[in-house]
């Protein structure tokens, strides 16, 4: 027997193994990503954000590890280039991890 509780809700574990990834090509879908991604370890999760309207890729998107240690894999392995265009994988910080200051946009 296997007991394993589903729906953790540990503040922040969300986000553990997560990449935000940028620069993506409009033409880049999930497949993609996803395939692209494996090479480094198992993907468990992966979106890219699009448009409501449009439906139009925003050209950011999040991937994210069974095993957390393939975040650091990939960080160690840039540049990254799919599709054509050199993307951007950054680790997501938990909310409240982030140091607090006037956000510049």
């Amino acid at each position: 027997g296997s007991s394993g509780s589903s729906g953790m809700n540990n503040s922040g574990a969300d986000e553990i193994g997560k990449l935000f990834v940028g620069g993506l090509d409009w033409s880049t879908t999930q497949e993609t990503l996803r395939s692209y991604f494996s090479q480094y370890g198992e993907v468990v999760d992966c979106v890219i954000m699009k448009d409501k309207t449009t439906n139009q890729s925003r050209g950011f998107g999040f991937v994210k590890f069974k095993d957390p240690n393939c975040v650091g894999t990939v960080l160690a392995s840039r540049p990254h280039t799919l599709d054509g265009r050199n993307i951007d994988p950054k680790p997501c910080t938990p909310r409240g991890m982030q140091p607090s200051g006037p956000s510049s946009g």
